[in-house]
């Protein structure tokens, strides 16, 4: 079986994600500032409305910023494809990169909205991966695979990579 990335699908996933996100976040911001808004204008502080004015753009700008930038980045991994081996994952990307893990040196599947993080590691990874902090696991990671959703077979790659690694960890 074969798991790839389609260029394709990826693109017109990472269209939906952004529009979806940018008008779930433009809610959330004016929802925001409506209510400062109406704090500020009851206490007759209309004044600082303001700060307001200069705030809300910086704000959107930066979210805009930040995932057309996590889009690019994303968009790289079109034409990817994930090959189980006997006893260890792959990740070929068109540029002709290559990320292999042993069953046996995952430490962690954490399946996201977007996507399946597999983290390479012990179990000190597992801790550091999942205690509240910015992750400093990025797409780019070597110890990290990034599998998006839109891959081909996507459910079925992940369940039989957990089999595998669950029977991997028991042989040890």
């Amino acid at each position: 079986m074969q798991y790839l990335i389609d260029p394709i699908q990826l693109q017109l996933y990472l269209a939906k994600r952004f529009k979806r996100m940018m008008i779930t976040s433009g809610i959330i911001i004016v929802l925001i500032v409506a209510n400062f808004a109406y704090i500020m204008y009851k206490r007759d502080e209309v004044d600082a409305m303001w700060t307001f004015c200069v705030s809300v753009p910086l704000m959107y700008g930066a979210l805009w910023l930040g995932i057309t930038l996590w889009n690019k980045k994303l968009s790289k991994l079109a034409g990817t494809e994930f090959i189980l081996a006997e006893n260890s994952l792959v990740q070929k990307t068109v540029n002709g990169a290559t990320k292999q893990f042993n069953y046996s040196e995952i430490a962690v599947i954490s399946k996201t909205t977007m996507g399946t993080d597999i983290v390479k590691g012990n179990w000190l990874t597992k801790v550091d991966y999942y205690r509240p902090k910015k992750s400093s696991y990025k797409a780019d990671d070597p110890n990290l695979i990034f599998i998006p959703t839109v891959t081909t077979h996507y459910t079925e790659l992940i369940q039989l990579l957990k089999q595998k690694k669950k029977a991997a960890a028991a042989n040890l």
